[in-house]
């Protein structure tokens, strides 16, 4: 490590050697900026003989770990994983069936078809085994069970494309089955707090092996992708807590802290250390949703983004074109638009649906028109690769990063209303939880200094607790 191990640090390098050898689990607590990456280089370093696997959140992570990691530690991601025991050869991998493309597959309404994506995404992110067991406990309907098993054989057959999420579900029953990984001693997995049903399948039947699982669950923010409670839900040997924060100054720790008291009720805070990191010279505005972020391209000149213009764009002028008529400009599998004629409809649509990218593009829309958002599109392609001083990007995107000083958007939700509306009963509380934490992992992302735009930088401090009264009930 650059800097010497904390005492907590070192409690979990010490007993390495025993856990490892007894093959033990556990579960390492890690509040934002506590060194988590360079602990677990210290844990390989500290067992030469010992073989390694580390598997990380994201394609990005595993590139730049793989450079820290010594030689006796395989870095990968889960799918980089799956894909070398699943036979892809030949097959068209897909993002994800829209609801039009499965209606049309399926030879069925857009209703039945958001139906059946809904029911299959949720089955390839659970842990659970057979997918007709796994509909009857949800209560599925026959006619839709029926399609989903349609596809689900196609899928299988490979006579359709596939999605991340299948052949990640696909592999999942392999390890269950049997199949190896290779010989390793001891299996890291980061960022544990965000893994759904499927990976913890995955780390649970991988091998008779040690496991050290490093994660926040303050830091829980892709319940939308099936991730919910995996720290809380998965029992270990042993457990560690790291609060030492060696990122952000007392200013930005204070912020967090106030989160994690007074909207979390966390029993663990932050502390502070002698040692923060230097400038990186990024500043960064993060923001609830990517149609924000075109809002503040039209304000800025000296940016840069992480996503691409195309990416950024493609919705709000898809929805700029049909609102004008534009036919020959809006792509087939954006063709359910259609039968969609008014304003009212399209949000009847997206409710119905639970696309919120739909909703957020339509409002963007009603901001810029058509020429307005393809010259800022323009604009956003001549600064993509720029090495602009003001990064801008969602706050889901930015998590696992770091800038000197962070700018929040006025885009994220108001705690106190969203919890307000848990108590109505006319949201969840999974949801309230998971915008806490995002608002916590914006605020962490910062070195130096966190300018608050949000709703939520007013809320007095009976607001917070009843906040937290409602996340701790």
């Amino acid at each position: 490590m650059s800097i010497s191990p904390t005492s907590e640090q070192q409690l979990v390098i010490d007993g390495s050697p025993h856990f490892i050898k007894k093959k033990e689990s556990v579960m390492v607590l890690s509040l934002p900026g506590t060194g988590k990456t360079s602990l677990l280089k210290e844990i390989v370093q500290e067992n030469p003989k010992s073989k390694f696997i580390y598997i990380v959140f994201s394609r990005e992570g595993a590139n730049s770990s793989r450079e820290a990691m010594p030689k006796n530690c395989e870095v990968v991601n889960l799918h980089a994983l799956a894909r070398k025991s699943i036979d892809l050869h030949g097959v068209d991998i897909v993002s994800r069936y829209s609801t039009s493309r499965t209606a049309k597959l399926l030879k069925t309404t857009l209703g039945n078809g958001s139906k059946v994506n809904k029911l299959l995404e949720q089955y390839f992110t659970s842990d659970e085994l057979g997918f007709t067991e796994f509909a009857k406990k949800r209560n599925a309907a026959d006619v839709i069970i029926t399609h989903a098993t349609t596809m689900l054989f196609m899928m299988s057959k490979r006579e359709i494309d596939i999605t991340p999420s299948f052949f990640l579900k696909e592999y999942s029953l392999k390890i269950f089955q049997g199949k190896k990984v290779g010989k390793f001693d001891c299996l890291l997995v980061d960022e544990y707090q965000d893994a759904n049903g499927v990976a913890k399948s995955i780390y649970k039947n991988i091998g008779n092996l040690a496991k050290i699982y490093v994660g926040d669950d303050n830091q829980a923010i892709f319940g939308f992708m099936g991730a919910h409670n995996a720290i809380s839900q998965t029992q270990t040997d042993r457990s560690y807590v790291l609060t030492v924060n060696f990122r952000s100054s007392p200013e930005v720790i204070s912020v967090a802290n106030d989160i994690l008291i007074n909207f979390s009720g966390s029993k663990e805070v932050i502390k502070t250390s002698d040692t923060i990191k230097k400038k990186t010279g990024v500043d960064a505005i993060l923001t609830r949703t990517n149609a924000e972020i075109i809002k503040y391209i039209d304000l800025y000149d000296d940016f840069s983004i992480v996503k691409s213009a195309e990416e950024l764009f493609a919705l709000p002028i898809i929805l700029a074109n049909w609102k004008k008529g534009n036919w020959e400009d809006v792509p087939k599998q954006h063709y359910y638009l259609k039968q969609i004629h008014n304003d009212k409809e399209l949000k009847e649509y997206s409710a119905k649906t639970g696309n919120q990218s739909l909703m957020s593009s339509f409002l963007l829309c009603k901001k810029y028109s058509l020429e307005k958002l393809l010259e800022l599109k323009e604009k956003t392609e001549k600064s993509f690769s720029k090495k602009g001083k003001t990064k801008l990007l969602t706050a889901h995107t930015a998590k696992g990063l770091e800038f000197d000083n962070v700018r929040l958007a006025g885009d994220f939700p108001n705690l106190f209303s969203l919890a307000r509306k848990v108590k109505r009963k006319e949201s969840t509380r999974a949801e309230l939880k998971e915008e806490v934490a995002l608002y916590f992992v914006a605020v962490t992302r910062a070195i130096y200094s966190v300018t608050d735009k949000t709703p939520n930088l007013t809320l007095t401090t009976e607001q917070k607790h009843f906040i937290r009264d409602i996340l701790c009930d």
